[in-house]
């Protein structure tokens, strides 16, 4: 897979706990298990794949142990000589946009993992620290609010600039990072208020997901208009296999070498330059 993998939030809009909990629970009866082995999947599938996990037979599933919802963590994050774009980068990274949430942990293409963070800065001055035996050096709220506001305004102005330059989609009057429109893709599949129902964000079944379909973006998918993104646009049609690097077209096989005059039944070498631009044909770029 091309890029990071990301994942929507998928518990329940109405968040409801059981109806959460359905959306991660193995209940299925596995082909392999036969006869008395299968009566005891149907009456108790949880158990059964417990054991099934615990005694080797099944390496495909994990055996997790959820956290229940609103149990808060504490940790630290230290950071050190860091110019104002990177911390600017990080605190951006932390706190995202009001009503999206970061994803953490395992089981997240199921919907689990979804958290909150809230961040709290504290920086010191090395210089005023060092310089006394009783001064900590560390700076005041408002002052640490003032350091915050002044890198991730220097972030901003980076990306922004990075973005025109390289022609990203963006709106009319750019004032945030959301106004970048790839920004804004991964803002919208970050949401957590106002987040897609679950059976629109499904996993795909492998029948399908074998197909190679073109998914559609996360506008498509929030019911917004789709931005005209750089590149050949996706259609209907775009459900063919992309080559690896040792593979053909499917038009390619068959054919005649120039030299030597073999036929050529099965797969060949591409250049790059080929490979890229197939890349660019069956690929959307988001």
């Amino acid at each position: 897979m091309r890029g990071h993998k990301l994942y929507w939030h998928r518990w329940p809009t109405t968040g409801d706990l059981p109806e959460g909990l359905a959306l991660v629970t193995e209940v299925d009866t596995p082909s392999w298990a036969k006869g008395p082995k299968r009566e005891r999947f149907a009456a108790d599938p949880q158990a059964e794949w417990r054991t099934a996990v615990r005694s080797g037979h099944d390496e495909l599933h994990t055996l997790i142990r959820p956290v229940r919802p609103g149990i808060p963590f504490r940790g630290s994050l230290r950071f050190d000589n860091l110019t104002h774009v990177e911390l600017g980068a990080l605190l951006v990274a932390i706190r995202l946009p009001d009503g999206c949430r970061h994803k953490l942990g395992m089981g997240k293409p199921l919907g689990m993992g979804s958290v909150r963070l809230e961040a709290v800065t504290h920086v010191v001055d090395r210089l005023t620290r060092y310089s006394s035996w009783r001064a900590t050096g560390e700076l005041s709220a408002p002052e640490v609010e003032a350091v915050e506001q002044c890198c991730r305004d220097q972030f901003l102005a980076v990306v922004l600039q990075h973005a025109n330059r390289i022609g990203e989609p963006m709106a009319t009057d750019p004032r945030d990072l959301g106004d970048v429109k790839r920004l804004e893709a991964l803002f919208l599949l970050l949401r957590w208020e106002e987040r897609p129902p679950p059976d629109r964000t499904e996993q795909l079944l492998l029948k399908v997901f074998q197909e190679r379909r073109v998914l559609p973006g996360p506008h498509r998918v929030c019911e917004l208009p789709e931005p005209e993104w750089p590149g050949p646009a996706p259609t209907a049609a775009d459900v063919e296999r992309l080559p690896s690097n040792n593979e053909a077209e499917p038009e390619d096989r068959g054919r005649t070498d120039e030299v030597g005059g073999q036929q050529n039944s099965g797969p060949r070498e591409i250049s790059e330059a080929q490979r890229r631009a197939l890349t660019e044909r069956f690929n959307r770029r988001v």
